[in-house]
């Protein structure tokens, strides 16, 4: 969970919305959870020395439970066990293409908006797929496609 995603976990959580977080990189063969580093330290103002080499996920999750008391802020350890259905939507911090693409291949499926939130210095990236195509029902454009027709005419 880099600085631009802590910083939007705690805004999210400020304003009194459940958060859980996943912070675990893959080795091909199992899920291994992020350590706190020197970079993080650097550019994430939650993060101590003291922290350095422990979960980044665990120390977070610590210290964003006290900014507002009243939520539910939980870790998730294992991706593949996420009911999707649960959620209202899924923020990425962008790691690579290849992860990205496979968290908006999961939320699509699941019908469930996805976003990536990026940023490095001055530049920053969003991208959003609210998965409108996922959420229309055929019956619902077809019906709607009917009313246009119905009522079109050429009178002013």
């Amino acid at each position: 969970m880099n600085s631009a995603m802590t910083e939007l976990a705690k805004n999210l959580i400020l304003t009194g919305v459940n958060v859980d977080i996943y912070d675990n990189y893959s080795n091909g063969n199992e899920n291994i959870e992020t350590l706190v580093s020197e970079l993080d330290i650097a550019s994430n103002f939650f993060l101590n020395n003291d922290d350095l080499g422990k979960s980044r996920a665990s120390v977070l999750l610590q210290k964003l439970k006290n900014v507002n008391t009243l939520i539910k802020l939980e870790k998730i350890v294992n991706f593949s066990n996420i009911n999707f259905q649960n959620y209202n939507c899924v923020i990425y911090g962008f790691e690579s293409f290849s992860l990205s693409n496979n968290w908006e291949k999961l939320c699509s499926n699941n019908r469930v908006p996805f976003y990536i939130l990026s940023c490095c210095g001055d530049y920053g990236y969003f991208y959003l797929n609210y998965n409108y195509k996922n959420n229309t029902k055929m019956e619902d454009i077809n019906e709607s496609n009917e009313d246009r027709k119905g009522n079109n005419s050429n009178e002013m």
